[in-house]
């Protein structure tokens, strides 16, 4: 079985725990995945495209922002083959919803394992869209079974379900 773990930085410790919790230790191969998303925050785009009147080029962000991106991906695998030694490694340039649904087809990946949403595993998940837009377009358009990992303890939901 072909296992491709997402890592956010933050959830290296609940995918080494749920392939532990499915008891296929060694009857798999793991590959450990983070992708390298550069450039300002996102911004929802114009309804209407703006008229261009010099042709497309690199943001002046760009340079900067892709060291830092680099830099924090190498940590982020780092501290996952400290967890998960022995693992292959993936490291994808794009929009992470999409570059993690390309990546786990040309791999050959049987299942995925994803958290919700980065640094969201502290917090009160907000309906409907506690998974966060990554996680969700990976549970749409995958081609093999994804497993959402959350990192929740059972205090958290403490006097709040009736």
């Amino acid at each position: 079985m072909k296992i491709l773990c997402c890592l956010d930085g933050s959830n290296g410790e609940h995918m080494r725990h749920a392939i532990k919790m499915m008891s296929i230790a060694g009857a798999h191969v793991i590959a450990l995945m983070t992708v390298v998303e550069a450039g300002p925050a996102r911004v929802p785009e114009p309804s209407r495209p703006e008229p261009r009147s010099q042709p497309d080029r690199q943001p002046s962000w760009a340079g900067a922002d892709l060291a830092e991106a680099k830099a924090a991906a190498a940590k982020i695998l780092e501290a996952g083959l400290h967890l998960l030694p022995d693992s292959e490694i993936l490291v994808r340039h794009g929009r992470a919803e999409r570059e993690i649904v390309v990546a786990a087809r040309e791999w050959g990946a049987d299942m995925i394992i994803i958290s919700p949403r980065t640094g969201q595993g502290d917090t009160e998940p907000e309906a409907p869209s506690s998974i966060g837009h990554v996680a969700r377009f990976v549970l749409d358009y995958a081609a093999c079974p994804v497993l959402l990992v959350r990192a929740l303890s059972g205090e958290f939901f403490q006097g709040r379900i009736a």
